[in-house]
Formats: C-alpha cells, structure tokens, sequence
C-alpha cells in the first residue's frame, strides 16, 4: 500500500511538472510538454538544446567583447576666436658659461668662487684655463683642433673629450642650485628682448627653471601657485603676427668647450606643467630667425576599467612621475640615482659620473623598466593622464636681417635688468642675436575623446535581443522561465 501511495505521488509529480512545462513561455519547450508521438517529442527536444545553446554562446560572444572594456575615439574640430597660449620655456644648450668652469672643476661654491677674478686670454679661448681638472688639464681647444688635422689617435682624443667631460659634468651635479645658477647665463645675457602679441614683455612675465642639463631656463607664461588665478594670454589670431616673439644672445664666447652644440632649446608645454627639456623640445640654431608654428590637440581618455586605466595627475604633469619612478628603479639597482633627472627623493645619492659600475648600472635601468613588466608594475604607477593637451610643432628657419634686429635690440636694451640676483651679475657682451618666433599656425582646436564601445542600454539590447530571438522570452519572462527549469530539474532529479 505504502509502495503504491509513493508511485502515485511521484506520477502526480510528474504530471504537475509536464502542465507547467507546457504553460512556459519558451515556445520549444511547451511543444516538447504537448507533444504525442515519439518523434515529435525528439524533434522538439533538438529545437529547445538547439536554440538554448545558441542563445548561451551569443550571449558570452557578447560579453567576452563587452568585457574587454574597449573604446572609441572621437575626433572633434572646434574652431574658435581664440586660444590659450602655453607656455614656452627656453633654455641655452650651454650650460655653464666658460669663465666659469674652472670653479666647477674645482667643486667651487658660487661663494667660493665669486671672489676669483676673471681669467681673460687663454682663459677665454683655449688656454690653460679653458676646463680640465683642478689644475687646469688638457686645452679642450687644442684638442679639437688636433683632431680635426690627425686621424691616427681618434679614439684616444675621444676618451680624453669623455673623460673631461664627465669629470666637469659630475662636479657640477653635486653644486647648489644657487650655484649651478649663477655659473649659468642670466636672463639679461640671454633675453634681449620679448614681445607678446606685438605688446613688450618685462622680465616679470618669466620664471625661472634649474635643468641639471641645460642649466638656467626661462618660461613665459608660467602658471604657479602664485599666479594660478591670473589672467590667460590668449591668441585671437594665427600666424606670424601674433604670439611670442623673442630675440636671444647665446653667447658664443662663453660656451664651454664639452658643450656639443650651439643654440637654444625650446619647449612648449601646458602652462601648468613643469618644462622637461631632457625629455620634450626641439633645438634651434643661433644667428637665424626660427618660427615654431603650434597646433593644439587634447586627449580626453577613460578611467578603469577601460584599457587606458588613466590616472588624474596633479597639475605639474605625469612626466614628474616617470621620473621619479625612473629614480627609484635606480636607486635599487645601483644604490644611487640619475644625476641628471629633476625628481627628488629623500636621502638620494647622486651617481658618480666617473664610476663605471654605476654609469652602466645607470644604463640598464631603463631596460630594465621596459622588460621587466613586473617590476614597472610594482615600482611605477605612471598612467597615461585622462585629460592632456599637446602642441604639434612644426619648425621652420630663415635667414634675417642681422642689422635690424641689432638697431631694435640696442633701443630697447633694459629688458631683465632687475631679474638676476645682484651676487650673479658681472659684464656680457652682446654677440649676433637668435630671434624666435612662437604662434598657432591654426585656431582649430583638435579634440580626442574616449567613448565606451557599449554603453549599458546596448548591453540589455544585446541580451534582451538574443534572449528573444533565440527563446522567445522577455526580461519579465526570463523568471518563470528560470522557474520551469528548476522545476524540471528536481523532477528529474527526484525520479532518479
């Protein structure tokens, strides 16, 4: 008796089940409930395994690609009347001037030095003062000279030039910053004159910037803590009549002879940023006219968990944070950290330029950032920034007219007098100027914009769309579908 009330209860079970499987929602489904012949029965069942399986890898064909978080890129031209103009940093590609360098041979304070009168003569142009060691060391002037007459001791006059070199320049790095200033060119040495759209600047329109490479740079249009709130200078027109005008002195008679090259190194960067000029620039050569026509372009990117995983960096700039990554690298490979690089760290040691462990262990540190993904992972933090503004740069030089330059300069030659502490200052003598010239070659504002591949209204499209085509089910019907299935499943379970 008790074995005939299970069987019933277990039929009636089953019954219950069948009538509600063939009330679903899902056509494929109820037929296979209603169907009366075997065959029907397979048919139907191939149809619901069929189009189940095909909605389920429609599903996650969509979802692997959703979940790779990719973007779009929208380009916009906006074409406005006027544009904020970005700071330009200059900077002499010499930078310690050449009546200097004996003092930084000598490891000599400004202080120290000051004292010290001027060497004139072979001083100025290849004598024994001309840089070497303590006591004076190899006339760099006679060694060029030698080399261009002799081919036989190329390789030996080329480790003599390197090892003169890196002896002042490892001397120079461990000077103050007071220092390093002052054995540089002064504003009024360099900046002979400034116009800004056609109107005259004064010295109070640049800052002032230490490079470990360039030595004293100058920026126009700086923004600082001090400024943040002052007025933008902007550009209503484009082209060579307007923006930044400048005419520089490089001072060829006070280049040191380690110095490779003559002219001036240029940097445009957002007016917030701080200058790399190691890093970004062009340079230009002395006694030409130079235009560097600009145009803007911005670059709007997405947070986590889109690729880019940008990060929102303070105004200075992301760069600083490659740099110090680029220091913390090295100061636990080498146990020092790159003379040159602006980043500071706490209780750094400077590497010495003359060691020749730690100059190529200083060489390996970027191989090793860029191979070892685990370490840049676990040391550097250095996203891309979600929103940046970048100056294409084209650059284009000319001769000009020596003479009128000169004739302008001369009328107006007080600009940046009373910039340079009174402890930098001694005489300049004014050599055949550089004249520079900094504008939009377009007022068309060049925008990038990250969009989501899929937003979430094309994610429930996706799904509501292939759970209807394949099922024919709604999101409301999605649960007594769920239901019919967890029903059909005890039952069978239970019957086994």
């Amino acid at each position: 008796m008790e074995l005939s009330n299970k069987s019933s209860r277990e039929h009636s079970k089953c019954v219950m089940s069948c009538e509600a499987i063939g009330k679903s929602s899902v056509h494929a489904l109820s037929q296979l409930s209603q169907a009366k012949s075997s065959c029907a029965r397979v048919f139907w069942l191939v149809v619901f395994v069929v189009t189940v399986s095909g909605c389920a890898y429609q599903v996650y064909s969509f979802l692997y690609v959703y979940l790779q978080y990719q973007v779009l890129i929208d380009l916009k031209y906006q074409r406005v009347m006027a544009l904020d103009f970005p700071a330009v940093t200059v900077c002499n590609l010499n930078g310690i001037t050449l009546n200097h360098i004996d003092c930084v041979n000598k490891s000599l304070t400004w202080d120290q030095c000051h004292p010290i009168p001027r060497q004139t003569g072979s001083g100025q142009m290849g004598g024994s003062g001309g840089y070497g060691g303590g006591s004076g060391g190899l006339p760099l002037s006679r060694t060029l000279s030698y080399s261009l007459t002799s081919t036989s001791n190329t390789s030996e006059l080329q480790k003599s030039y390197n090892e003169l070199a890196k002896n002042l320049l490892n001397r120079y790095t461990k000077l103050d910053g007071m220092s390093r200033r002052c054995y540089g060119h002064r504003l009024d040495d360099f900046i002979l004159k400034c116009s800004f759209n056609s109107v005259t600047c004064d010295y109070s329109d640049f800052e002032y910037f230490l490079s470990k490479q360039y030595g004293n740079c100058f920026t126009f249009n700086r923004k600082t803590e001090n400024n943040l709130n002052a007025k933008p200078r902007i550009v209503k027109r484009a082209g060579p009549q307007s923006g930044l005008e400048l005419v520089l002195d490089v001072g060829l008679n006070s280049y040191s002879k380690v110095t490779p090259s003559f002219g001036v190194r240029v940097v445009i960067h957002n007016p917030q940023e701080d200058p790399h000029p190691s890093q970004k620039g062009v340079n230009i050569p002395f006694g030409v006219e130079s235009h560097l026509s600009l145009a803007k372009t911005s670059f709007h990117r997405l947070t986590s968990p889109y690729r880019d995983d940008c990060k929102n960096y303070p105004p200075t700039g992301g760069l600083n944070c490659v740099d110090e990554c680029i220091q913390r690298v090295s100061m636990k490979l080498c146990g020092c950290v790159d003379p040159f690089l602006m980043a500071a760290l706490p209780k750094k040691v400077l590497c010495n330029l003359l060691n020749e462990t730690q100059t190529a262990c200083m060489g390996r540190v970027l191989d090793v950032l860029s191979s070892n993904v685990e370490e840049r992972l676990h040391t550097c933090d250095c996203r891309l920034p979600c929103f940046s503004t970048e100056y294409d740069v084209q650059l284009q030089n000319m001769v000009m007219n020596r003479a009128l330059v000169m004739r302008s300069v001369m009328s107006d030659r007080h600009f940046g007098k009373s910039y340079e502490p009174e402890e930098c200052r001694g005489e300049k003598a004014l050599m055949p100027p550089t004249k520079l010239k900094v504008f939009f070659q377009t007022l068309d504002h060049k925008i990038y914009v990250q969009k989501p591949m899929f937003s979430y209204s094309e994610l429930y499209s996706q799904l509501g769309g292939n759970l209807s085509l394949w099922l024919g089910l709604s999101f409301v019907a999605m649960y007594e579908f769920a239901e019919k299935v967890f029903l059909f499943v005890k039952v069978a379970l239970h019957m086994h």
